[in-house]
């Protein structure tokens, strides 16, 4: 019997973007065969951070509308689980967490799945500095796959991505949210309304 392949994807969703965005790279884990896999992921798991590891990114939405938007952004796609795994492992072990100890929760809950853990460019260089706790545990634990920025960095080139940020949802630019996740985002008036 063979084990079954989850491409993990871990994002502040604050909020998460569109097709040119966070939501093209989900959609683009569906349908390719990775290397670091051996083919095309089973699953792709979104995981929301709970609370971020870097003080200077802690400023987020609430974690709760956080994973509302998460859910609006992805869970339309085929194979895609948008999980709060990480909020049950902090609030487990009564502190910070990183993606190595939500790998470590992951693997010993779930015999006979082989995981990957997926990461933009930018979030690479923060891991390669050093900036990740457990960082060379995380790469012995699961191979790590690397999507390039649109004309910048290596890693996997993503057709249809685009210069779009989670910083420019914020600013209420056009186009880089998905419709429901900017009409959540206005409803709640998650970052100042925009109209």
């Amino acid at each position: 019997m063979s084990q079954s392949c989850v491409a993990l994807f871990g994002t502040s969703a604050d909020p998460p973007t569109g097709d040119r965005g966070h939501r093209g790279i989900v959609r683009w884990l569906t349908e390719t065969p990775l290397d670091e896999l051996g083919g095309i992921p089973d699953e792709v798991w979104v995981l929301p951070v709970y609370r971020h590891a870097f003080v200077e990114k802690r400023d987020m939405a609430p974690f709760e509308d956080r994973m509302a938007m998460a859910r609006l952004a992805f869970g339309d796609l085929p194979r895609v689980r948008v999980s709060d795994v990480e909020r049950s492992v902090a609030e487990g072990a009564g502190g910070e967490v990183g993606a190595v100890d939500v790998v470590e929760h992951l693997i010993a809950h779930n015999p006979g799945v082989r995981f990957a853990w997926v990461m933009g460019a930018d979030t690479h260089q923060d891991f390669r500095s050093g900036r990740w706790k457990g960082g060379s545990r995380l790469a012995e634990l699961v191979p790590l796959v690397v999507v390039a920025r649109p004309n910048e960095g290596s890693g996997h080139r993503v057709e249809g991505l685009g210069p779009v940020s989670s910083s420019m949802a914020r600013q209420g630019r056009d186009g880089v949210v998905p419709d429901p996740v900017r009409t959540y985002m206005q409803l709640r008036d998650l970052y100042g309304r925009r109209d």
